[in-house]
């Protein structure tokens, strides 16, 4: 198999842009969302409740959490080329396992974290572990959905505006009614449960559940296993090695052009909180209008997952940035305080639909076979400029 012709089956337009993903496929979805949910709010979304409340606990200064954070997303790069190795040779769904176990052990941790070097590290293990989540979901998404991928991603990346909505609330529930480990062990249990559903629940490709590609029933089980052992001996002999990949200019294209837009949407949820409480709105309205923002993510994940499955990755992609740009002008425009209610409600939709196109247009690129060692490097380069955003 070429990897011309393996690009020529992949790219080949979804039949419909329903979402008719099957029970199993569901699974997966779910279980996604569970695992994006807990990525999203240790990376990003947390960060407005936990960071002040280690300053208010241990007198640190808020500034120097906030640039921990953005180091540790730069040291978070290293971790994911390592895991780009692993997920080659023991696969996206082994991987997520792990990075979830690592992620409900850390966050159980996080409380116990009463110096700064333990609150750095505990930082570390998060970025590192929450940004393999991110990989192997773009990776299992393209393999169960290879035409479907990104009406998928819609789906599935609505825990990260899930964990927009609900991670505040959650956190400041733990510690209001369980003490100041509480909020952490409800928010670690989450990350047990989307453990387990990886564990039972999802495998690295269709076939090996019996089901088929994009939940097309128009061939047998049989056959569908065929093309799918054909395309892993394919795999064997891929052109694509990691340094082809690095002087590919598609690969650095696909990593800045998707981190710069992801830089913009972390740097301002990462910061969400203390820009509306700077505004003279109090914590309390603060934290509504990041709730607010998460749910129209929801709205924004799923219109951009099927824009780019019904037109296209590129058009989806032109419409994300003309809306983040008419976002941040609308951010510093002198329309008063409330400008920065109706910008919150339009980076609601940025966060949505940000998430969703990086894998999406790599495997339009690289294909289903070639997608997995594309997008680990793409994925690390994506990392590090994303992390940017933290530190603006």
């Amino acid at each position: 198999m070429s990897n011309q012709t393996e690009n020529t089956q992949v790219v080949l337009k979804a039949k419909d842009a329903k979402s008719n993903f099957g029970p199993r496929g569901w699974l997966l979805v779910i279980g996604m969302i569970i695992c994006t949910f807990v990525a999203g709010a240790c990376g990003n979304d947390g960060l407005n409740t936990i960071i002040p409340k280690f300053v208010e606990r241990f007198g640190w200064e808020q500034a120097t959490l906030t640039v921990l954070a953005s180091v540790s997303g730069y040291i978070s790069a290293i971790a994911l080329a390592i895991m780009g190795v692993i997920v080659q040779k023991f696969g996206a769904r082994n991987l997520l396992a792990f990075t979830m176990a690592c992620l409900a052990v850390a966050i159980f941790g996080w409380g116990f974290a009463t110096s700064l070097p333990a609150y750095f590290v505990v930082i570390i293990i998060l970025y590192s572990v929450s940004n393999g989540v991110g990989l192997c979901m773009g990776i299992l998404v393209s393999n169960w959905f290879p035409t479907k991928k990104g009406l998928v991603m819609g789906w599935t990346t609505m825990g990260f505006n899930l964990a927009t909505v609900g991670i505040n609330w959650l956190l400041v529930f733990g510690w209001d009614h369980f003490g100041w480990h509480g909020g952490f062990n409800l928010f670690a249990a989450v990350a047990v449960i989307g453990f387990l559903m990886v564990l039972l629940c999802i495998r690295e490709f269709p076939e090996d559940c019996g089901c088929f590609p994009d939940n097309d029933q128009s061939m047998t089980p049989e056959q569908a296993k065929a093309i799918r052992d054909e395309g892993l001996r394919y795999t064997q002999t891929s052109p694509w090695t990691v340094k082809k990949l690095l002087t590919n200019p598609q690969t650095w294209l696909i990593a800045i052009v998707y981190g710069c837009i992801m830089m913009m949407v972390v740097g301002c949820i990462s910061q969400l909180v203390p820009t509306v409480k700077s505004y003279g709105f109090s914590q309390t309205f603060a934290l509504a209008c990041m709730s607010a923002a998460g749910v129209c993510g929801f709205f924004g994940s799923y219109i951009t997952g099927w824009i780019d499955t019904k037109f296209g990755t590129k058009r989806a992609t032109m419409l994300m940035m003309g809306w983040e740009i008419l976002t941040v002008i609308v951010f510093v425009a002198p329309l008063g305080n409330w400008s920065v209610i109706l910008a919150t409600f339009m980076l609601g939709i940025i966060i949505g639909g940000a998430n969703n196109l990086c894998s999406s247009m790599t495997t339009q690129v690289f294909g289903r076979y070639d997608q997995k060692k594309a997008y680990s490097v793409i994925w690390t380069i994506f990392t590090v400029v994303r992390s940017c955003g933290v530190g603006l």
